[in-house]
C-alpha cells in the first residue's frame, strides 16, 4: 500500500536518480556519464506518469528512488500528459517544497516553466559549453569540480554539440508524442546487432509517422555517433547521389564523379575510417530491390523507413510502426489542440482511426475553428460530395473525408495555398524544391497562380498556412532560419501528394503542369557535361517523370530533357 512504502535512497549519499522526459534522453546520458566518472552511482528513470494518476502521487513516487533525485527541467517534462502549469505548481508545492534537499534540478530550456520549480534551485545549462555545464551540474549537487585525470576516455557527446558530420536530418518535431517502446526496440536492435552494420527497418503503412520516428531516434541517440547522414532512398539515382555527397564530409579524396565518390564512401564506412561510429538513415526506401546492394556494411548502423516489410530478406531487423495507441492519440491531440477536452480528443481519435498524419492535420485546424468535435464527426460520418475532391480508394475512408474537409478549410482561408499544393503535386513526392517556382523569371503565368508567384507576402502566407495545418513541413535544416522566408524546399507526404493530384479538373491540371515544366526548364544550367553543375541536375531529374515532360512541345522543356539525359548517361 502507498502508505507503507518508505524512501529507499535517502541514505544513498553517493547515489543520484535522474528523472527525465524521453525527449531529453541525450541530456540524461551525458549527465549520467559526468557523474559516474566521479564515482557517483546513477539511476536513469524516464518520466512519463500515467494521466490517470494524480501528479502529486507521481512526484511522491520519485521520492522512493535511490539517493537524491535530479530532475532535468524542459518544456517536454511538463507537457507530458499534458498537464497545466497550475497543476504542476500545486503538486510541486505539495511534494517538493517541504523537502527541497531531496531534489535538485538542471534546466535545459529557455522557455517559461511553472513558477513553483524555483523550489528545485535548478542550475541553468542553456547557452553554455560542455565544460561550464559540467561545472554548474557538479556545484548544484555539491560535488568537487576538480578536473579529471588526463587520458580519461571520452563519453557521450555534449547534447548541444552536433556530431562531427551531420547532414540532411529534418528539424526536430517538438510535438513528437509517445512511441517510447518503438524507440527502445530500435535502439536495442541496433546495439545488439552482430558484425557488420546493424540494420533496422521501421515499417508500416503511410501516415503512421515512420519518418518522424526516425528523426526522433536521431535526436535522442545522435550524441552516440560521430557521423549522422540522412538520405532520401525512394529512388536509386537520388540515393546514390545523396550517399556520394558524404565523401567530402568524410574528408575523402576523390574526383567529382558520383560513382567514384560512392565507392569511396562505402569503403570508408565499411572500414570505419575515419569514423567507426556512424548512423545512416535511409528514408522512404519502399523498394528494397532497388537499393539493397548499396546499403553500407561496417561497424556503424543503418536505420531504414519503409512501407515494405521485405527488408527482412536483406539482413534487416524489422520494427513495425502501428497507428497511435489511444492514449498517445489523446495526448498528441491535446498538445495540438489545447481547447479540446480529453473526452473530445478521445472522440476525435476514434473517428480518425488513430492515424498520426491525419490527427496532426485535423487537430491543427480544428483548434483554430469554431467547429465542435461533434460537428466535425458528423461531417466525417455524413461524407463529403465526391465532386468536391476525388480520391483514390486506396486511402482509408477517414482520410478521404477528413482531407476533403481540410481542403475546404484551406480554400476558405488562403485559397492560394491550394494552388501551391497543386503545383507541388507535379513534382516528385517527398522533398520538393519550391525555390524553383520562386526563382522563375517573370512572364506570362496563368491568372490563377500569377498572384501567388509574384507576391512574396502571399507566397509566405500560403506556405505558413500549409505548415500550420501540417500539410507540408519546411525542409530547411538550418534551425536559425525564418520558416517562411527560408522555404527553399518543403516536404509533402506521399499520401497528401497523391490525394492533391486527384483533385483537379483537366483544365487546371494542364495549367499547373505547364508552370512546373517551365520552372524546371528555367532551372536548367545548360551544361550537363560540367561536373560543377551536376548537383543542380541531380535536383531537377527526379521531377521530370511527375511533370510528364515528354509530352511537352515547349522547346525549352525538350532541351531540358536532352540535357538531363546527357547528365545521367555520360
Amino acid at each position: 500500500m502507498p502508505g507503507t512504502r518508505k524512501p529507499v535512497g535517502v541514505t544513498g549519499a553517493n547515489t543520484v536518480t535522474i528523472s527525465f522526459a524521453g525527449f531529453n534522453r541525450a541530456w540524461a546520458a551525458w549527465i549520467a556519464d559526468r557523474l559516474e566518472r566521479r564515482g557517483v552511482q546513477v539511476v536513469q528513470q524516464r518520466w512519463d506518469p500515467p494521466v490517470s494518476i494524480p501528479l502529486e502521487e507521481s512526484l511522491r513516487d520519485l521520492t522512493l528512488a535511490r539517493g537524491r533525485v535530479l530532475v532535468i527541467l524542459s518544456d517536454w517534462y511538463f507537457q507530458l500528459g499534458p498537464r497545466s502549469h497550475e497543476e504542476w505548481n500545486r503538486a510541486l508545492r505539495s511534494e517538493v517544497a517541504p523537502d527541497p534537499d531531496r531534489f535538485a534540478a538542471v534546466c535545459v530550456t529557455t522557455s517559461a516553466l511553472p513558477g513553483a520549480t524555483s523550489a528545485l534551485g535548478a542550475a541553468d545549462l542553456t547557452n553554455v559549453g560542455a565544460e561550464e555545464a559540467e561545472r554548474r551540474l557538479l556545484v548544484r549537487l555539491g560535488l568537487p569540480t576538480d578536473p579529471l585525470p588526463e587520458g580519461t576516455p571520452a563519453g557521450p557527446r555534449f547534447p548541444s554539440d552536433i556530431p562531427q558530420v551531420w547532414g540532411g536530418v529534418p528539424r526536430r518535431n517538438i510535438r513528437f508524442t509517445g512511441r517510447e517502446q518503438l524507440l527502445t526496440d530500435a535502439y536495442r536492435a541496433l546495439q545488439e546487432s552482430g558484425p557488420g552494420a546493424g540494420v533496422v527497418t521501421l515499417h508500416g503503412m503511410s501516415g503512421v509517422g515512420k519518418t518522424q520516428l526516425a528523426a526522433e531516434y536521431v535526436y535522442r541517440f545522435g550524441s552516440e555517433y560521430d557521423v549522422v547522414w540522412w538520405v532520401q532512398a525512394d529512388r536509386r539515382a537520388l540515393y546514390r547521389q545523396k550517399l556520394a555527397e558524404l565523401a567530402p564530409e568524410l574528408g575523402l579524396s576523390t574526383g567529382p564523379e558520383y560513382g567514384e565518390r560512392l565507392r569511396a564512401v562505402r569503403d570508408s564506412l565499411r572500414r570505419g575510417e575515419p569514423h567507426s561510429h556512424w548512423l545512416l538513415i535511409l528514408d522512404g526506401a519502399d523498394e528494397p530491390d532497388q537499393i539493397w546492394d548499396l546499403v553500407p556494411t561496417g561497424p556503424g548502423h543503418v536505420l531504414i523507413t519503409s512501407r515494405n516489410p521485405e527488408w527482412s530478406e536483406h539482413n534487416s531487423n524489422l520494427v513495425e510502426v502501428p497507428v497511435y495507441r489511444r492514449d498517445e492519440s489523446v495526448a498528441f491531440i491535446r498538445r495540438r489542440a489545447p481547447r479540446l477536452t480529453p473526452a473530445e480528443a478521445d472522440q476525435l481519435a476514434e473517428a480518425l482511426e488513430d492515424l498520426p498524419l491525419l490527427l496532426d492535420q485535423t487537430a491543427g485546424w480544428l483548434n483554430d475553428s469554431d467547429l465542435s468535435v461533434e460537428e466535425y464527426i458528423e461531417l466525417l460520418e455524413g461524407g463529403i460530395d465526391q465532386d468536391v475532391v476525388k480520391v483514390s480508394a486506396d486511402f482509408p475512408l477517414a482520410f478521404q473525408t477528413a482531407w476533403s474537409i481540410l481542403l475546404n478549410k484551406l480554400r476558405d482561408t488562403v485559397p492560394e495555398s491550394v494552388d501551391l499544393l497543386r503545383l507541388c503535386s507535379f513534382f516528385a513526392p517527398g522533398s520538393i524544391p519550391v525555390k524553383l517556382l520562386k526563382d522563375m523569371p517573370p512572364g506570362d503565368l496563368p491568372e490563377q497562380v500569377s498572384g501567388l508567384m509574384n507576391d512574396p507576402l502571399l507566397w509566405n502566407k500560403a506556405i505558413n498556412q500549409l505548415r500550420q495545418y501540417s500539410v507540408v513541413r519546411l525542409e530547411s535544416h538550418e534551425s536559425g532560419l525564418d520558416a517562411a522566408s527560408a522555404g527553399e524546399s518543403i516536404y509533402m507526404h506521399r499520401m497528401v501528394h497523391q490525394i492533391v493530384g486527384h483533385d483537379m479538373s483537366e483544365e487546371n491540371r494542364q495549367e499547373f503542369i505547364d508552370v512546373v515544366r517551365r520552372a524546371l526548364a528555367a532551372a536548367d544550367p545548360g551544361r550537363p557535361t560540367d561536373t560543377r553543375l551536376w548537383p543542380a541536375y541531380a535536383e531537377i531529374t527526379p521531377h521530370l517523370k511527375w511533370a510528364d515532360v515528354l509530352k511537352s512541345t515547349d522547346p525549352a522543356v525538350q532541351t531540358l530533357v536532352l540535357n538531363c539525359l546527357r547528365y545521367m548517361y555520360l
